[in-house]
């Protein structure tokens, strides 16, 4: 690694221009080889800021959408609960049986691809240090609200459900779905 400042302050760039650029090296020999070109874009501090606030626009639907996902499934499963109480059977067909898992495996999925955009988000941040601490700390402050969600608590009961419904036992779907919790009410609070 040779590290070296490279002021582009002087090509009088303005936003979006891009540059060009390659590195040529020659050793003692007189043998010269030369990297790749790259590309390099120039964007303003504004045009990060409104980035950034776009990310944040997204961010906060996303999560809002993995809430009501949490809340349905909690709902579905309050409303299956209810009626196994009344009788002997679950009641659930192979099909809602599958519904049900769909819901749980997209949970899942999105609760992961959450956590991965908000961590990139907050990685591409601190590399271009040109957004402001408190920028920052907001990412963050989401980042400790999407893991007071994303507890391991909440990920074992999904699993515990997933298999549950995978065994086709309905002994342990009824146990899953007693145990299953999501607070929507404190999610929000938080979220606002």
């Amino acid at each position: 690694e040779v590290p070296y400042l490279w002021s582009i302050a002087g090509l009088g760039l303005t936003s979006g221009e891009r540059v060009e650029y390659y590195m040529e090296i020659t050793d003692n020999t007189g043998k010269t080889t030369r990297s790749e070109v790259r590309t390099l874009q120039y964007k303003s501090i504004s045009e990060i800021l409104k980035e950034s606030e776009q990310i944040s626009k997204e961010l906060k639907s996303e999560l809002e959408s993995v809430s009501q996902d949490a809340y349905d499934l909690q709902k579905q499963l309050m409303d299956l609960k209810n009626k196994s109480q009344m009788n002997e059977e679950l009641g659930l067909n192979d099909q809602q049986k599958k519904d049900l898992q769909q819901k749980v495996d997209n949970l899942q999925q999105n609760m992961d691809a959450m956590k991965n955009k908000i961590d990139q988000s907050i990685n591409e941040m601190q590399e271009s240090k040109m957004l402001s601490d408190k920028t920052l700390e907001q990412y963050m402050k989401m980042q400790e609200l999407f893991n007071k969600i994303n507890t391991p608590e909440l990920k074992e009961m999904l699993e515990k459900l997933k298999e549950a419904l995978k065994k086709n036992n309905e002994e342990q779907i009824r146990d899953a779905m007693k145990n299953f919790n999501f607070d929507e009410e404190a999610f929000k609070k938080n979220l606002e």
